[in-house]
């Protein structure tokens, strides 16, 4: 990878290479990097500064101007082929990529305008992004306890045992390096074997502890997701799907991933290794580009 590209993709399909295209320029661009609001509070009286309370990451707005290579008289199709790409609406995908890292985000445009009075031709468009966080495009999925097939190795119509080909842990502690500027969560698939009686998660560095006791039996699958905004607990069983959160035990707390190393914990009742397969998988989440 050596170059640079910002590339921008509407939910249609319709798609512009910002750093390279014939006819369009970019000639600023704002809102990609770290923006947080910090809270504090004034202690008053003669002491210095101010208490920190809490910060946050709003919404974020990316700001881009864009220039016409063309005159004036030729440069209306360049502009209205950035219209048909900067359409309200839509979600758009905002692509950075550069020699050391290749990331996105996701935002919905709330102004795409060009100024008829303008010469050289200009187009101000605002971006806003929900999400404020960039993400990579990596599969960040792991094992955290049991089988997970590898391949299938076949022999004269025969399919071997499966342990033999496959990747088993038997651990129910797993390390995750997670080397993203904010805190992720997780989303772990239980696949139940045989029957159990409770199924949960744990980071056991910051003490965060989620449990779910019912029966579960052979064959259902329970999903715990602690993304933020997202956070759920479901079980399907045959061609239902039920809502489990009802289920979790008094002080559960959501685990999430933090910069850094991790330490994620598969807790189990009434069962042993054997009993379950889980799989874990997470998006490393950035604060600019």
């Amino acid at each position: 990878m050596n170059e640079y590209r910002l590339v921008i993709t509407n939910s249609f399909g319709d798609s512009i290479d910002l750093w390279s295209d014939p006819d369009v320029v970019v000639t600023s661009i704002s809102g990609v990097s770290i923006d947080a609001e910090v809270n504090t509070m004034d202690l008053g009286g003669t002491a210095d500064g101010s208490s920190y309370l809490s910060s946050q990451v709003k919404e974020r707005e990316i700001s881009l101007v864009l220039q016409y290579h063309q005159s004036i008289g030729t440069s209306e199709a360049a502009k209205l082929r950035v219209y048909r790409i900067f359409r309200p609406k839509t979600q758009l995908n905002i692509r950075y990529i550069s020699p050391n890292q290749d990331k996105y985000i996701n935002g919905y445009v709330s102004k795409c305008d060009t100024p008829p009075t303008t010469f050289p031709m200009v187009t101000q468009i605002i971006v806003k992004a929900p999400d404020p966080y960039w993400r990579t495009f990596d599969n960040n999925q792991t094992l955290l306890c049991g089988i997970s097939p590898a391949f299938e190795f076949i022999n004269h119509g025969t399919e071997l045992n499966r342990v033999e080909f496959s990747i088993t842990k038997n651990s129910f502690l797993t390390g995750i390096s997670y080397n993203g500027d904010a805190e992720s969560g997780i989303t772990a698939v239980y696949e139940i074997l045989s029957p159990v009686s409770m199924l949960g998660l744990r980071n056991v560095g910051h003490n965060q502890t989620l449990k779910i006791n019912a029966d579960f039996r052979e064959g259902d699958i329970l999903t715990i997701c602690t993304i933020p905004k997202h956070k759920k607990v479901t079980l399907q069983r045959d061609a239902e799907k039920f809502d489990y959160l009802v289920n979790m035990t008094p002080g559960s707390r959501f685990p999430l991933l933090y910069p850094g190393e991790n330490i994620i914990e598969v807790l189990i009742s009434g069962g042993t290794v054997a009993s379950i397969n889980v799989t874990g998988s997470y998006e490393t989440l950035f604060g600019g580009v």
